[in-house]
């Protein structure tokens, strides 16, 4: 191929020389056309000059026979004794004598003249074929020498291309050779790889016709009809759990809103201070476990101040927080413990203002005039704190219908003797803290 592509470049040269070479000869023929051009032009003046002499020739002709004529009128005159007239004549003859002598030198000048063009001509001509032949010569010569150039060439390029090629025939050869190595490996591995195959085959079907499998067929069908039918339950399992997930979604979404609606009422009715509005529980989905596929909850407890929620979670105050942790439990007591009628607090009123332990006394005097009539229900309080147990007495006489408590019981701590102490426990009746 690059033998051809040098050839071809080769050509494509000696083409453009060709080319160059003709418009060289077509300049050379432009000039002679030019030569001839001007040769004609010189012909066709030198003949005209001819005719103008041969045409200047007749006029001293007819000038000639006109002076016959006037010497055969002289002579008449001379017979008649005219001598005037003779004197006349003889010197208009002797200047048509004079005029025919400058005439004839004139036309023997125009004589040598046209003579000397036709030689011109004809040198002129022998140029022009001496050009001709030189064109045609040196237009062989390049061409000689240009078929020389391209011979010399074609044979350069033939040796480089035979060696070229043969130099490709080897490399193609020792490829050759080299696939067909790797062939006979594959082959030979291929062979191990049958016969490896062939053996495990073999075992395999001395093995199927032993007693282990002679009933196979039989106890695949079975295996196959029970997989099928354990992934028949698997998916009525996907089903039913899928269903069972949906509903307990919905049962948690309705609980958590029952329960924030709780919260906010019994906030409103404990809560005095004007910084929260109220407060609510958010559950975020945490993902599925890694032992099973129960979901798990995050939940977190807002504040609410206009259309702001912020996490309670170290922005509100230890009363806040106790009263929140309160009503919450209230809360899910309401919604979840229904049928329990214990309701227990222990020492509710922790870090809570005067305001706040107001407010929780009206909410639990409130829970239990809801509560008053469910048979089973017992609201079991500890406290230290006597002012709240003031508070929780006045709430609950404010309760229309409502039948007070019997008795209290109250504990206290009396040293026996140093270092040792013993609880009392004392029950008193109602009626001695209303008065």
């Amino acid at each position: 191929n690059e033998t051809k592509e040098a050839a071809i470049k080769e050509i494509r040269a000696l083409e453009t020389k060709s080319r160059e070479l003709r418009k060289q000869h077509q300049a050379l023929q432009d000039q002679v056309l030019a030569a001839d051009s001007a040769l004609e032009q010189c012909r066709q003046s030198s003949e005209g000059k001819r005719k103008e002499k041969q045409d200047q020739f007749e006029q001293i002709r007819r000038d000639m026979s006109q002076m016959e004529l006037v010497i055969s009128s002289a002579d008449t005159l001379l017979e008649e004794g005219l001598e005037d007239r003779k004197k006349d004549v003889d010197a208009e003859l002797q200047h048509l004598d004079d005029h025919g002598d400058s005439l004839l030198s004139e036309m023997q000048a125009l004589e040598e003249e046209v003579l000397s063009l036709r030689n011109g001509v004809r040198q002129k001509d022998e140029i022009r074929n001496n050009i001709q032949q030189n064109l045609e010569l040196k237009e062989h010569e390049e061409q000689l020498v240009a078929a020389q150039a391209e011979l010399a060439e074609a044979e350069r390029a033939y040796e480089e291309g035979a060696g070229a090629a043969l130099e490709d025939l080897h490399v193609q050869q020792d490829r050759i050779k080299a696939h067909m190595q790797r062939v006979m490996e594959e082959r030979a591995e291929m062979r191990g790889v049958h016969k490896s195959l062939s053996s495990q085959i073999n075992a395999l079907q001395d093995r199927l016709g032993s007693k282990t499998y002679a009933n196979i067929d039989a106890e695949y069908n079975e295996k196959n009809i029970e997989l099928q039918t354990t992934e028949m339950v698997e998916q009525d399992l996907d089903s039913y759990y899928k269903a069972v997930d949906r509903a307990l979604m919905s049962y948690h979404s309705m609980k958590i809103a029952e329960i924030n609606k709780i919260i906010r009422e019994l906030w409103q009715l404990t809560y005095s201070g004007q910084d929260i509005e109220n407060i609510e529980i958010v559950g975020e989905e945490g993902g599925q476990t890694s032992t099973a596929r129960a979901r798990s909850y995050n939940y977190k407890v807002v504040m609410r101040k206009g259309d702001a929620l912020l996490e309670m979670r170290g922005r509100c105050s230890a009363g806040q927080r106790v009263l929140a942790c309160i009503v919450i439990r209230l809360a899910l007591a309401e919604t979840f413990c229904l049928t329990c009628g214990i309701l227990a607090l222990d020492e509710p009123t922790t870090n809570l203002d005067y305001e706040n332990k107001a407010g929780l006394a009206h909410a639990l005097a409130m829970i239990i005039g809801a509560r008053s009539e469910q048979h089973n229900f017992q609201l079991l309080c500890i406290t230290h704190d006597e002012d709240f147990v003031g508070m929780m007495n006045e709430q609950l006489q404010a309760q229309n219908g409502l039948s007070m408590p019997e008795y209290y019981w109250k504990i206290s701590r009396e040293e026996l003797s140093p270092s040792r102490f013993f609880s009392r426990i004392e029950r008193i009746d109602w009626s001695e803290l209303q008065g």
